[in-house]
């Protein structure tokens, strides 16, 4: 089990080519720079931890810094781009219906007249071609946007960056401690547990600051309830599919 937690070499590999990109290293640098060293200890006493650990450390930072990053650039809807589809359909259609009127407006003499410095170009505007690639383009953009109908129905923002904060967290528990990162629901005391689970906590208190401080709140279940669930959904996904990049 412990070996579904950790990430593929291929999958650290790529990571490791992202952080390699300046602007997320500087963002890297950043987030690192806000950890205390109280808060890392807290990190490593939360999963069992009893002295320093590079490595682990390492790992929070990482978790975070590819969480920020996701949080930011905001994975866009299925519906947001079949409209920028359906925009660009629009557009071809009225420039091929402009380039005809135009061609038939101009006569030859005219077109001599006035456009001889352009006449290359202006040939290759008016050809009879033009609008036909035009209404091509738009009937090839209308039948991708056709393909993206109900993909998704929107509501509540998508979570994939808390998502990716607790599979990179999964990756460094996994191999600071040997274990998978589990939780367990204790139906005594009604709440999530285990080392994996407190782990999460002391990280995300910290995650929630830094996207505030962006701008926009993190999307991630509301309860700890409902975000032990998501949790527990995550990890199961990873036992069913290791070795991916996120």
């Amino acid at each position: 089990m412990a070996a579904d937690r950790k990430l593929s070499d291929a999958a650290r590999a790529a990571l490791a080519e992202l952080f390699g990109i300046p602007e997320f290293r500087d963002a890297w640098a950043s987030i690192l720079c806000v950890f205390s060293e109280s808060e890392l200890q807290g990190c490593e006493r939360a999963i069992g931890l009893d002295r320093p650990n590079p490595e682990f450390r390492a790992g929070i930072v990482d978790a975070v810094a590819f969480c920020i990053w996701l949080h930011a650039i905001r994975p866009r809807r299925y519906s947001e781009i079949r409209e920028e589809f359906i925009l660009v359909a629009k557009r071809a259609e009225a420039a091929a219906l402009a380039l005809q009127q135009l061609s038939a407006a101009l006569d030859p003499s005219s077109r001599n007249l006035l456009l001889e410095p352009l006449a290359d170009v202006f040939a290759t505007l008016i050809a009879p071609s033009a609008p036909d690639h035009l209404r091509e383009l738009a009937a090839t953009a209308k039948r991708f946007a056709e393909s993206l109908r109900g993909r998704d129905q929107g509501g509540a923002a998508r979570m994939h960056a808390f998502a990716v904060l607790i599979r990179l967290l999964a990756d460094a528990f996994t191999r600071a401690t040997g274990d998978g990162g589990e939780i367990t629901y204790s139906p005594y005391r009604e709440r999530y547990e285990g080392r994996f689970w407190n782990l999460v906590e002391a990280v995300l208190s910290k995650v929630e600051t830094i996207a505030e401080q962006g701008g926009r709140r993190l999307a991630r279940p509301a309860t700890k309830g409902a975000r032990g669930k998501y949790i527990e959904r995550v990890l199961r996904g990873v036992d069913k599919t290791p070795t991916v990049a996120p």
